[in-house]
């Protein structure tokens, strides 16, 4: 398992998680960590304990140096550390569009500043949402801007990420064939072609949405609440999917209809069985009250009377 050092690389301070990254706040370099390799074992096999585990053995950690901090208190610097600032507020805000207002007067000599137009233009709060991006983020104009200002280290960690953005594009395209034949009903083909995409691309949540996809209409019985917990484990999963729990059950999963029928469809079952276990105790104990009453006022009139 690889373990991301607690101080900077940099300058040694100490790192702060941001969302799935670490942070220097005295440097300001940034290590981002993306899963970057296969899996030991067959992911369909594994628990969710170790499948998390193996997850995290996969990770490769990035760095990102932002170069000279402005420094000084004369009121170009702080003009400057105040509008890098509101721009990080408004990523992560997703207020994209607003990030170029705030630097429309900070020079494209600015790594940091040009790193934040980058995110901006991909629509990415940080570098951990821009690798879980489809498509080519090398269109960007700021692309090769961040790279003309990088240095060797951080050049080589937006190239890997431009790298795992067209392999997710590849990886939709793939698993999207796949889909098709869930959407056509054929069952078997749907499996066969679902295992062969997960042995492949495990750390991939769409891998996973697709292998459920196909359990859900090969079998009328199967479960999908396990395979979406280690669905739900993957790290683009929060950039693509939404799902919700209640009660230790999962009950809602929009994104994908088959998989959401099939919930719909155990949610209904354990309502029928709730009220049926309903009618079979609430019932006799509530006859059961009712004679217990009966009794208690016979037995409080004969007293009286």
């Amino acid at each position: 398992m690889q373990f991301v050092p607690m101080n900077c690389p940099n300058c040694g301070a100490p790192l702060v998680e941001r969302g799935g990254s670490f942070a220097c706040e005295h440097c300001g370099c940034i290590l981002v960590s993306i899963a970057d390799g296969a899996l030991a074992a067959d992911a369909e096999q594994l628990s969710l304990a170790e499948f998390e585990k193996q997850l995290q053995a996969s990770r490769r950690t990035f760095p990102i140096n932002m170069g000279d901090q402005p420094a000084g208190m004369d009121v170009d610097a702080v003009l400057l550390r105040e509008r890098l600032k509101r721009a990080g507020q408004l990523l992560s805000a997703g207020e994209y569009d607003a990030v170029y207002d705030v630097l429309q007067n900070v020079p494209e000599d600015v790594f940091a500043a040009e790193r934040a137009r980058l995110l901006a233009d991909c629509r990415a709060e940080d570098e951990i949402r821009l690798a879980a991006q489809r498509g080519d983020i090398t269109r960007s104009p700021h692309y090769a801007r961040v790279l003309a200002l990088a240095d060797g280290e951080t050049r080589a960690t937006y190239e890997r990420i431009a790298a795992v953005c067209m392999e997710n594009e590849r990886i939709a395209a793939e698993i999207g064939k796949g889909m098709e034949l869930v959407e056509l009903g054929a069952a078997e083909e749907a499996l066969t072609y679902a295992r062969q995409m997960l042995k492949r691309y495990p750390t991939h949540a769409e891998a996973w949405e697709l292998i459920i996809a196909a359990k859900c209409i090969e079998d009328g019985k199967y479960s999908p609440e396990e395979d979406l917990r280690r669905m739900s484990k993957c790290p683009n999963f929060p950039y693509l999917y939404s799902m919700r729990e209640e009660d230790g059950h999962i009950f809602a999963f929009h994104n994908n209809r088959v998989i959401q029928a099939r919930l719909e469809e155990a949610e209904q079952a354990r309502f029928r069985k709730k009220s049926a276990l309903s009618k079979y105790l609430v019932g006799p104990a509530l006859l059961l009250g009712t004679l217990a009453l009966s009794f208690g006022l016979w037995k409080l009139f004969d007293l009286l009377f």
